[in-house]
Protein backbone atom coordinates (compact mmCIF):
# COMPACT_ATOMS: atom_id res chain seq x y z
CA UNK A 1 0.00 0.00 0.00
CA UNK A 2 2.83 2.38 0.81
CA UNK A 3 4.38 1.88 -2.13
CA UNK A 4 1.96 2.28 -4.36
CA UNK A 5 1.44 5.87 -2.71
CA UNK A 6 4.78 6.35 -3.22
CA UNK A 7 4.53 5.19 -7.25
CA UNK A 8 1.74 7.83 -7.28
CA UNK A 9 3.81 10.69 -5.91
CA UNK A 10 6.39 9.76 -8.31
CA UNK A 11 3.79 10.32 -11.23
CA UNK A 12 2.60 13.27 -9.74
CA UNK A 13 5.95 14.82 -9.81
CA UNK A 14 6.87 13.39 -13.56
CA UNK A 15 3.23 15.00 -14.77
CA UNK A 16 3.97 18.19 -12.59
CA UNK A 17 2.53 21.03 -14.81
CA UNK A 18 3.58 24.30 -15.44
CA UNK A 19 3.23 27.42 -13.44
CA UNK A 20 0.56 29.38 -14.80
CA UNK A 21 1.43 32.89 -15.90
CA UNK A 22 1.90 35.61 -13.38
CA UNK A 23 1.40 33.21 -10.70
CA UNK A 24 3.75 34.20 -8.23
CA UNK A 25 2.42 37.75 -8.70
CA UNK A 26 -1.31 36.38 -8.00
CA UNK A 27 0.37 34.68 -4.66
CA UNK A 28 1.80 37.84 -3.59
CA UNK A 29 -1.65 40.07 -4.61
CA UNK A 30 -3.65 37.56 -2.43
CA UNK A 31 -1.39 37.27 0.56
CA UNK A 32 -0.35 41.47 0.14
CA UNK A 33 -4.27 42.19 0.24
CA UNK A 34 -4.73 40.04 3.15
CA UNK A 35 -2.12 42.33 5.18
CA UNK A 36 -3.43 45.52 3.91
CA UNK A 37 -6.93 44.54 4.68
CA UNK A 38 -5.78 43.39 8.77
CA UNK A 39 -3.41 46.93 8.82
CA UNK A 40 -6.71 48.67 8.30
CA UNK A 41 -9.02 46.33 10.61
CA UNK A 42 -6.35 47.85 13.19
CA UNK A 43 -6.07 51.42 12.19
CA UNK A 44 -9.86 52.00 11.12
CA UNK A 45 -12.13 51.51 14.23
CA UNK A 46 -14.62 53.74 15.22
CA UNK A 47 -14.48 56.30 17.89
CA UNK A 48 -11.93 55.35 20.80
CA UNK A 49 -12.66 51.30 20.35
CA UNK A 50 -9.91 49.38 21.21
CA UNK A 51 -7.58 48.60 18.92
CA UNK A 52 -8.57 45.00 18.67
CA UNK A 53 -12.10 46.10 18.03
CA UNK A 54 -12.73 44.57 14.69
CA UNK A 55 -10.99 41.46 15.84
CA UNK A 56 -12.37 40.56 18.97
CA UNK A 57 -15.92 40.12 17.56
CA UNK A 58 -16.87 37.29 15.68
CA UNK A 59 -19.54 38.99 13.82
CA UNK A 60 -16.91 41.65 13.11
CA UNK A 61 -15.09 42.15 9.99
CA UNK A 62 -12.21 40.04 9.99
CA UNK A 63 -14.80 37.34 10.62
CA UNK A 64 -16.28 38.27 7.74
CA UNK A 65 -13.62 38.99 5.85
CA UNK A 66 -12.44 35.01 6.53
CA UNK A 67 -15.82 33.81 5.76
CA UNK A 68 -16.00 35.24 2.18
CA UNK A 69 -12.02 34.00 1.74
CA UNK A 70 -13.00 30.18 2.87
CA UNK A 71 -16.27 30.23 0.55
CA UNK A 72 -14.19 31.78 -2.65
CA UNK A 73 -11.53 28.89 -1.84
CA UNK A 74 -14.51 26.56 -2.15
CA UNK A 75 -15.69 27.82 -5.42
CA UNK A 76 -12.42 28.17 -6.89
CA UNK A 77 -12.05 24.28 -6.03
CA UNK A 78 -15.48 23.65 -7.86
CA UNK A 79 -13.68 25.57 -10.72
CA UNK A 80 -10.43 23.44 -10.85
CA UNK A 81 -13.09 20.55 -10.53
CA UNK A 82 -15.15 21.45 -13.76
CA UNK A 83 -12.09 22.51 -15.92
CA UNK A 84 -10.29 19.56 -15.14
CA UNK A 85 -13.31 17.09 -15.96
CA UNK A 86 -13.49 19.11 -19.14
CA UNK A 87 -10.26 18.76 -20.14
CA UNK A 88 -9.06 15.18 -19.01
CA UNK A 89 -6.23 16.23 -16.63
CA UNK A 90 -6.91 14.21 -14.16
CA UNK A 91 -9.53 13.13 -11.07
CA UNK A 92 -12.13 15.58 -9.21
CA UNK A 93 -13.24 14.12 -6.78
CA UNK A 94 -9.95 15.73 -4.49
CA UNK A 95 -11.24 18.92 -5.52
CA UNK A 96 -14.81 18.64 -5.02
CA UNK A 97 -13.83 16.77 -1.67
CA UNK A 98 -11.72 20.32 -1.18
CA UNK A 99 -14.57 22.66 -2.22
CA UNK A 100 -17.01 20.00 0.44
CA UNK A 101 -15.01 21.22 3.44
CA UNK A 102 -14.25 24.93 2.24
CA UNK A 103 -18.43 24.98 2.32
CA UNK A 104 -18.44 23.31 5.83
CA UNK A 105 -15.84 25.83 6.94
CA UNK A 106 -17.67 28.50 5.64
CA UNK A 107 -20.54 27.66 7.35
CA UNK A 108 -18.92 26.88 10.08
CA UNK A 109 -17.85 30.04 10.47
CA UNK A 110 -20.80 32.10 10.18
CA UNK A 111 -23.19 30.00 12.11
CA UNK A 112 -20.66 29.53 14.95
CA UNK A 113 -20.70 25.46 15.03
CA UNK A 114 -17.57 24.41 16.60
CA UNK A 115 -18.70 27.41 19.33
CA UNK A 116 -22.04 26.02 19.75
CA UNK A 117 -20.66 22.59 19.80
CA UNK A 118 -18.27 23.74 22.85
CA UNK A 119 -20.06 25.33 24.86
CA UNK A 120 -22.81 22.50 25.33
CA UNK A 121 -20.01 19.89 26.52
CA UNK A 122 -18.74 20.19 30.04
CA UNK A 123 -15.05 20.50 30.48
CA UNK A 124 -15.27 17.69 33.43
CA UNK A 125 -11.97 19.07 35.52
CA UNK A 126 -10.28 21.85 36.32
CA UNK A 127 -6.97 20.99 35.06
CA UNK A 128 -7.98 20.15 31.55
CA UNK A 129 -5.66 21.17 28.73
CA UNK A 130 -7.93 23.53 26.97
CA UNK A 131 -9.69 26.92 27.78
CA UNK A 132 -12.67 25.45 26.62
CA UNK A 133 -13.98 22.40 24.52
CA UNK A 134 -14.39 24.78 21.43
CA UNK A 135 -10.31 24.71 21.07
CA UNK A 136 -10.53 20.64 21.15
CA UNK A 137 -13.17 20.57 18.37
CA UNK A 138 -10.82 23.27 16.32
CA UNK A 139 -8.26 20.93 17.00
CA UNK A 140 -9.57 17.90 15.64
CA UNK A 141 -10.55 19.93 12.36
CA UNK A 142 -6.46 19.96 11.98
CA UNK A 143 -6.33 16.32 12.34
CA UNK A 144 -9.25 15.70 9.98
CA UNK A 145 -7.94 17.65 7.54
CA UNK A 146 -3.95 16.41 7.63
CA UNK A 147 -6.20 13.04 6.89
CA UNK A 148 -7.45 14.49 3.41
CA UNK A 149 -4.53 16.44 2.48
CA UNK A 150 -2.34 13.24 2.62
CA UNK A 151 -4.87 11.44 0.88
CA UNK A 152 -5.15 13.85 -2.04
CA UNK A 153 -1.73 14.63 -2.17
CA UNK A 154 -0.85 13.22 -5.25
CA UNK A 155 -3.50 14.92 -6.47
CA UNK A 156 -1.73 18.61 -5.62
CA UNK A 157 1.29 17.81 -6.33
CA UNK A 158 0.49 17.65 -9.83
CA UNK A 159 -0.49 21.49 -9.56
CA UNK A 160 2.73 24.15 -8.96
CA UNK A 161 2.96 25.99 -6.11
CA UNK A 162 -0.70 24.50 -4.44
CA UNK A 163 1.23 22.18 -1.92
CA UNK A 164 3.44 24.80 -0.84
CA UNK A 165 0.11 27.15 -0.35
CA UNK A 166 -1.63 24.62 1.76
CA UNK A 167 1.40 23.87 3.74
CA UNK A 168 1.21 27.61 4.40
CA UNK A 169 -2.37 27.76 5.33
CA UNK A 170 -1.74 25.10 7.66
CA UNK A 171 1.42 27.18 9.57
CA UNK A 172 -1.22 29.69 9.51
CA UNK A 173 -4.04 27.31 10.85
CA UNK A 174 -1.06 26.19 13.70
CA UNK A 175 -0.55 29.66 14.95
CA UNK A 176 -4.16 30.98 15.47
CA UNK A 177 -4.63 27.45 17.23
CA UNK A 178 -2.04 27.78 19.40
CA UNK A 179 -2.28 31.35 20.32
CA UNK A 180 -6.25 30.13 20.96
CA UNK A 181 -6.18 27.24 22.82
CA UNK A 182 -3.08 28.88 25.35
CA UNK A 183 -3.88 32.66 25.94
CA UNK A 184 -5.99 32.88 28.61
CA UNK A 185 -7.17 35.75 29.51
CA UNK A 186 -6.26 36.54 25.78
CA UNK A 187 -4.60 40.30 25.14
CA UNK A 188 -5.36 42.73 22.74
CA UNK A 189 -1.84 41.68 21.09
CA UNK A 190 -3.03 37.86 21.07
CA UNK A 191 -6.22 38.42 19.96
CA UNK A 192 -5.56 40.22 16.65
CA UNK A 193 -2.21 37.38 16.28
CA UNK A 194 -5.30 35.06 16.46
CA UNK A 195 -8.12 36.37 14.37
CA UNK A 196 -5.31 37.53 12.06
CA UNK A 197 -4.02 33.95 11.60
CA UNK A 198 -7.26 32.74 11.19
CA UNK A 199 -7.97 34.75 8.10
CA UNK A 200 -4.41 34.35 6.42
CA UNK A 201 -5.21 30.37 6.68
CA UNK A 202 -8.63 31.19 4.83
CA UNK A 203 -6.54 33.62 1.99
CA UNK A 204 -4.06 31.48 1.16
CA UNK A 205 -6.48 28.75 0.78
CA UNK A 206 -8.59 30.84 -1.60
CA UNK A 207 -4.95 31.58 -3.22
CA UNK A 208 -4.01 28.03 -3.26
CA UNK A 209 -7.51 27.11 -4.91
CA UNK A 210 -7.42 29.59 -7.53
CA UNK A 211 -4.43 28.46 -8.65
CA UNK A 212 -5.10 25.41 -9.26
CA UNK A 213 -8.32 26.58 -11.16
CA UNK A 214 -6.05 29.49 -13.17
CA UNK A 215 -3.50 26.27 -14.15
CA UNK A 216 -6.24 24.10 -15.11
CA UNK A 217 -8.50 26.87 -16.74
CA UNK A 218 -4.93 27.87 -18.87
CA UNK A 219 -4.78 24.25 -19.84
CA UNK A 220 -1.09 23.94 -19.67
CA UNK A 221 -0.17 19.98 -20.07
CA UNK A 222 2.21 18.40 -17.72
CA UNK A 223 6.15 18.86 -18.32
CA UNK A 224 6.76 15.16 -19.04
CA UNK A 225 4.80 15.35 -22.25
CA UNK A 226 7.00 17.72 -24.36
CA UNK A 227 5.94 21.36 -22.46
CA UNK A 228 8.63 23.55 -22.35
CA UNK A 229 10.76 23.13 -19.34
CA UNK A 230 10.00 24.88 -16.43
CA UNK A 231 11.24 27.84 -15.64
Amino acid sequence: MLAAYKGQIRRAMEQRWQPAPHINRIIATGIGCTLVYIALAIWLRPGDRPVEYNFVSENGAVTAASALALAAAGAFALTTAAAVLRSGMGAIWPWTLIAAGMSFLTIDEVAQIHERIGSRIPLGTDDTAFRNWNDAVVIGYGFVALAIAALILPNLLRFPRVVELFAAAMAFYLIHTIVDSTQSPPTPVSIIVEESAKLLTGATLATATFVASWTALCGLVPAGRGAPPQR
